[in-house]
């Protein structure tokens, strides 16, 4: 994630997250898991905002699976701070589906940064597939970047 700034092309979910203390290294700094553990707060509050739960996954025939993240980490967190997430779809490219969250504090400056690739899978057929019409249509006020007929 080269950029920092929320899409304005889209609508991004926010959802708030409080640091906390007992995750700190000896150090006081915070490890990897702390930095996962945010981005996955967003992305639950994300699938939260879609109404995506396990009967919404077994009408759509259709699950995504985490295959790799970049973060850029502009500062450590603060123990005790509370951080707003904005995440949001930045782009479908053909079986992938590429989630972006950007971390920001109170004051709306970023902390960091994190976009991952996931793969799209119908369950029926346990196998990759295209994001079908009814996907699309239940992430499209979060996508940044339409697909073309050729994504």
């Amino acid at each position: 994630p080269g950029d920092f700034q929320a899409p304005d092309n889209c609508e991004t979910v926010r959802t708030q997250v409080r640091v906390g203390y007992s995750e700190r290294t000896p150090f006081f700094d915070y490890g990897p898991a702390t930095f996962w553990r945010i981005i996955e707060e967003g992305r639950w509050g994300f699938s939260d905002a879609i109404g995506l739960d396990q009967k919404m996954i077994m009408e759509l025939d259709t699950v995504t699976f985490f295959t790799s993240g970049t973060f850029r980490i502009f500062r450590q967190p603060v123990a005790g701070e509370l951080l707003t997430i904005h995440t949001w779809v930045d782009r479908l490219e053909k079986i992938r589906c590429f989630l972006r969250s950007d971390v920001v504090d109170q004051s709306g400056n970023p902390v960091f940064s994190n976009i991952e690739e996931q793969l799209i899978v119908s369950l029926s057929r346990r196998r990759p597939r295209r994001a079908g019409p009814d996907f699309v249509h239940l992430i499209e006020k979060y996508l940044a970047n339409m697909p073309s007929e050729s994504s």
